[in-house]
């Protein structure tokens, strides 16, 4: 099963038209580990944004411009962000 998720996200992120990716599932089933490993295994810088644990990240979030966000999140993460070479995982 794992193996068949990863190729899936794999051929996902290879797709030139791709949307975002929304993983569902109950707690405690392998979200976070599928997508830490995805980034591993494709060399993607992998942002991972907890807003249970991070409530103030959320403000950056207000704006529907996708360039405002990402310019906000390196400024407040203190690090660039590569659309093409990253993975932002909410």
């Amino acid at each position: 099963m794992k193996r068949y998720l990863i190729d899936k996200l794999k051929d996902w992120l290879l797709s030139p038209a791709r949307k975002p990716a929304v993983l569902r599932g109950a707690r405690q089933v392998g979200k976070t580990w599928i997508v830490r490993e995805l980034a591993k295994q494709t060399g993607k810088q992998l942002i991972e944004l907890n807003f249970e644990k991070q409530r103030s990240l959320a403000i950056h979030f207000e704006s529907n411009n996708p360039s405002t966000i990402l310019l906000n999140l390196e400024s407040a993460l203190n690090q660039p962000i590569h659309p093409a070479d990253s993975i932002l995982f909410l």
